[in-house]
C-alpha cells in the first residue's frame, strides 16, 4: 500500500515555505534609519514662484509659499535600503506652554501683496514619502526633498489670527501632494 502523504516531503516543502514567508521579507524591509520621536515643529516650503494657492476665509486667494508649524507631538521616520524616504508626524499640542499649535506662513495675495499669516489648530498630522535621488546620506537632515514628493497634511480646527484675535471661524484643512503636484485642497 502506497503512503498517502510523504511526511519528509511535506516537511522539506513547510521549512521551504516557512523561510520564503518569513526570512526574506523580514530581510528586504530592514532600515537604513528608523527614528521615533517627540517633535516641536515642521517647515514646509512651497516654491517662491507658484506656492501653494489657497482660499482662506475672509482673505480670498492666496498663495502660500512656506509654512513654519509649531507645534508638539509625534514623528516617525523610516529610510529603506532602497532608498524610500516615509515620514509621519501627529501633533497634538503648543510648545511653550500653549495649548494650541501654531502655524505661520508667508503668502502673496492676487495683487502681489506679501502677508504673514498666523493660524491657530488643535491637531494635525501630515505623511510624506519619496524615492531619494543618487546616494543615501549617512545623515538625514542632509536629504534634498525631490519635487516629485507625496505629500498628505491635514489640520482639524484651525482659525486664522490677526492682531492677537480671531479673524475666522474654525475650519478644516487638507491637502495632498502626488509626484509633485497638488491633488487636492479641501476645507470645511
Amino acid at each position: 500500500m502506497k503512503k498517502l502523504f510523504h511526511t519528509n516531503k511535506i516537511l522539506t516543502v513547510a521549512l521551504i515555505v516557512s523561510v520564503l514567508l518569513f526570512a526574506l521579507p523580514l530581510s528586504s524591509f530592514a532600515f537604513v534609519y528608523h527614528y521615533e520621536g517627540d517633535i516641536e515643529g515642521l517647515y514646509f516650503a512651497f516654491g517662491q514662484d507658484q506656492g501653494l494657492p489657497v482660499s482662506l476665509p475672509g482673505l480670498g486667494e492666496v498663495s502660500v509659499l512656506d509654512t513654519l508649524v509649531e507645534a508638539s507631538g509625534r514623528e516617525t521616520l523610516i529610510i529603506t535600503p532602497f532608498g524610500r524616504y516615509l515620514y509621519t508626524a501627529k501633533l497634538t499640542g503648543g510648545v511653550q506652554g500653549s495649548e494650541m499649535g501654531k502655524i505661520y506662513a508667508a503668502a502673496l495675495t492676487e495683487w502681489g501683496e506679501e502677508l504673514e499669516l498666523m493660524f491657530e489648530f488643535e491637531w494635525a498630522r501630515l505623511i510624506e514619502n519619496f524615492k531619494i535621488e543618487g546616494d543615501i546620506p549617512e545623515d538625514p537632515m542632509e536629504i534634498v526633498v525631490p519635487e516629485d514628493v507625496n505629500l498628505f497634511f491635514k489640520v482639524n480646527d484651525a482659525t486664522l489670527i490677526v492682531d492677537g484675535q480671531p479673524a475666522s471661524e474654525p475650519f478644516n484643512l487638507m491637502f495632498k501632494i502626488r509626484r509633485g503636484d497638488l491633488q487636492f485642497i479641501m476645507m470645511w
